[in-house]
């Protein structure tokens, strides 16, 4: 976290819907922040705090918290399925259905599509 010019604080325990939480504040180089819940038993996410932008809603920022559940294990790794994101008014929820480590893609998937009718 350092080399990437990251500050992380320890704030201490909490509980989220009933989960018991320890929290970490992440001060990234352009001085904004998050806060990290994590699971105080295995260590994952169970919420992030944030401030964002939303100009559907508001010109100014506003806090967001996105909450992470249903954990499956994908080659070793612990991704969430579900997570939800409430800010403002609004509540988005997204289910993964697939996820894939390292999969093979063509660069040409990077390429910007040709444009027809022109050189």
């Amino acid at each position: 976290h350092e080399k990437k010019g990251l500050e992380i604080e320890y704030l201490g325990p909490g509980e989220i819907d009933g989960i018991a939480t320890e929290t970490l504040r992440v001060t990234f180089p352009d001085g904004s922040t998050e806060s990290w819940h994590l699971d105080a038993n295995s260590f994952l996410e169970v919420a992030v705090d944030s401030r964002v932008k939303d100009y559907t809603q508001f010109a100014e920022p506003i806090d967001q918290r996105v909450f992470y559940d249903d954990f499956r294990d994908v080659e070793g790794l612990m991704i969430p399925v579900l997570v939800e994101a409430e800010f403002g008014a609004r509540l988005e929820s997204m289910a993964v259905a697939e996820v894939s480590v390292d999969p093979e893609i063509d660069p040409a998937r990077w390429s910007p599509p040709a444009r027809s009718g022109q050189p």
